[in-house]
């Protein structure tokens, strides 16, 4: 039987013979007797329900939708037709609940594979995020394309634990496969979507959410409109934006939408990332939330995005405030899993190198750093024995921090001709080997497009020439060939990632001679650069100068080097960057001989104030007899 007082409830006289059969339909549908469809069915207000089919009233004020969160799901506004009839319904997303009816399933294939699509996403960034089904309360008996977004915003909702603002509306299809966005063609007949932006208007909503490039979109006094990038990991923060606008913002919700903005924006600081104004605006209004490990995360975040611009000091900053979140004490919460420990270690070596912190001579107060990381390798590793074998995450958390363990010790190697340390720094970069194809195949998933298997062998270069410049013999590592020789060395082109570009001509430098095709590869190149030139093509540049077969090139780059030096203004003396100018001065002065070894040696030791780059620098300019002592023990 239906519910007698869900019915009671409908003013039958103002609906349809269509509304009070879809109403009747739902309310004795077998499957609603499971707890998670009769809050569905109470959660749909009888009176909403008769203002979304009674144009009459629709110029009243419309209440707020009424509460649709529950630990059954989260429910998402949908506009719909069917024929000619407009009205607004909605699709509700049910973690670990069966669906409310085969039909919906059935009849929804697509929206089923976006849903589906979005959770196994989620849960490769998230720990722990359930599968999802979903159920329909529409004005028609199935749902088209463009409910795609839609069906996306309520799995990040009931994923995240968010309730999104209830004057929120969206309309767009999504590619399950390759989770990109794009607009929707009139599905009936044109003007279909002004139908359905007057049934939204009508029933009070605010916003409408569209797909970039949507045509057909109607004014619409009184309903902003809000374009969304088609690719996913640039539309997600507009999306987190919206369903975050004036809302109730837990704890626990707020650390899995900062999550997931750690997981898609860090690796691309440059472009949609971290310097993206919308994410900068989330981590702003974050930053002074209650909750502890919110701060944290947001500091965390900002920290991380000043050390990718080369801002030290500004992410020494961000990295004490995160110390003053956790005011000493480890934070334990089911979404954070080892936030705080492997991931936040890593990027805190990264940083302590950057500000000069390396162990060494009175620097040695930032020893603590990496006997903290040694321990949570040392904690990896035994994990991995314990449970016979390593997840991918696990695997990936301990490629970091390997990796941040192998750039120090390669730094040091270089700074004091050590071949322990170079030997120790190989050994870190090639620990995972054997896992390599599981571990880059979780970054993809990631998309965390910096964690490839082109900058592991870059790495790899990296020592290998450091044993050259330091006079050792480079250790041989059986089977292995650089990543651009298996691609036949394909032509540097403008899209490559810079770093490609300095250790596929550091591997030819070092490792047998150049061919002349390459050689002419970096001659023109270096006919195209224009200063001011920065890191890291600014190092290419100088291995150009220094080894380059053709003088004229020697020379060309080296004037390029220069004039990037004399427009060089203001920059951050307490930045590595300060100590990467002194390598390029270095260049400059033994090919175009602008500097002496003389005039180098008093430029560092007339710096003002103590630091622990200052004092890095005086090191590595104290005891070498000639400029191309320097260039060697410098980093990078």
């Amino acid at each position: 039987m239906a519910d007698r007082a869900l019915v009671d409830a409908v003013d039958l006289a103002q609906l349809s013979v269509h509304d009070l059969g879809e109403i009747l339909e739902v309310a004795i549908d077998p499957p609603l007797q499971l707890r998670a469809g009769r809050d569905a069915f109470r959660r749909m207000s009888a009176w909403r329900w008769h203002r979304a089919s009674s144009a009459d009233r629709q110029d009243l004020d419309a209440p707020p939708w009424p509460p649709l969160s529950s630990p059954a799901g989260v429910a998402f506004p949908l506009a719909g037709l069917e024929g000619r009839r407009s009205g607004v319904g909605w699709i509700e997303v049910l973690p670990l609940a069966p669906p409310r009816s085969a039909l919906d399933q059935a009849a929804n294939r697509p929206l089923h594979g976006v849903i589906q699509a979005a959770s196994s996403w989620l849960s490769r960034v998230l720990r722990d995020v359930p599968p999802m089904s979903f159920s329909l309360i529409l004005p028609g008996p199935s749902a088209g394309e463009s409910a795609g977004l839609a069906a996306l915003l309520a799995a990040l909702s009931a994923a995240l634990g968010i309730l999104p603002p209830d004057t929120l509306a969206a309309t767009g299809a999504l590619d399950p496969e390759s989770l990109t966005l794009r607009p929707v063609e009139d599905e009936i007949w044109p003007g279909v979507l002004s139908a359905k932006i007057h049934a939204l208007q009508k029933n009070g909503f605010r916003r409408l959410l569209v797909v970039q490039g949507q045509a057909g979109v109607p004014a619409s006094p009184g309903l902003e409109i809000v374009e969304v990038p088609p690719p996913i990991w640039a539309a997600l923060p507009v999306l987190f934006q919206t369903l975050t606008d004036s809302q109730d913002r837990s704890e626990s919700a707020v650390l899995r939408l900062l999550l997931v903005l750690d997981r898609i924006s860090i690796s691309h600081p440059s472009r949609t990332g971290l310097t993206d104004p919308i994410v900068l605006a989330l981590l702003d209004r974050f930053r002074g939330h209650p909750a502890r490990a919110v701060r944290a995360v947001v500091h965390d975040l900002l920290a991380r995005r000043a050390l990718h611009l080369g801002e030290t000091a500004q992410a020494q900053e961000h990295d004490r405030d995160v110390e003053r979140s956790l005011a000493g004490a480890a934070i334990r919460d089911p979404w954070l899993d080892d936030y705080f420990d492997s991931h936040w270690i890593a990027s805190r070596a990264i940083l302590a190198i950057d500000a000069g912190l390396w162990g060494v001579g009175s620097s040695e107060f930032g020893s603590p750093i990496w006997r903290r990381l040694d321990s949570e390798i040392d904690a990896l590793e035994a994990r991995g024995r314990a449970r016979l074998h390593r997840s991918a995450g696990d695997l990936y958390a301990l490629l970091a921090c390997r990796n941040a363990r192998s750039f120090r010790h390669l730094f040091l190697a270089r700074l004091e001709g050590d071949a322990t340390a170079l030997e120790r720094s190989l050994a870190d970069r090639l620990a995972l080997r054997d896992s390599w194809d599981e571990v880059f195949s979780y970054a993809r998933e990631l998309r965390h497009e910096q964690t490839n298997l082109a900058r592991q062998h870059n790495s790899l270069i990296d020592c290998l020439a450091t044993a050259k410049t330091l006079g050792m013999e480079p250790p041989r590592i059986p089977g292995w060939r650089p990543w651009f020789l298996e691609a036949g060395a394909a032509p540097i082109r403008p899209e490559t990632n810079p770093f490609d570009w300095h250790y596929r001509l550091v591997w030819f430098l070092f490792a047998g001679g150049m061919p002349g095709e390459i050689a002419s590869e970096y001659a023109s190149w270096t006919l195209r650069v224009r200063p001011p030139v920065g890191y890291p093509l600014s190092v290419t540049l100088e291995n150009c100068a220094l080894s380059h077969p053709d003088p004229g090139t020697r020379w060309r780059a080296a004037r390029v080097l220069e004039e990037s030096l004399a427009s060089a203004s203001g920059e951050d003396e307490s930045s590595i960057l300060s100590i990467l100018r002194l390598r390029t001065l270095a260049v400059c002065g033994i090919v175009l001989r602008t500097r002496t070894l003389h005039e180098l040696r008093n430029l560092v030791f007339k710096r003002s104030g103590e630091t622990p780059l200052t004092e890095l620098a005086r090191r590595i300019v104290r005891e070498p007899a000639q400029l191309s002592a320097i260039v060697a023990r410098c980093p990078y």
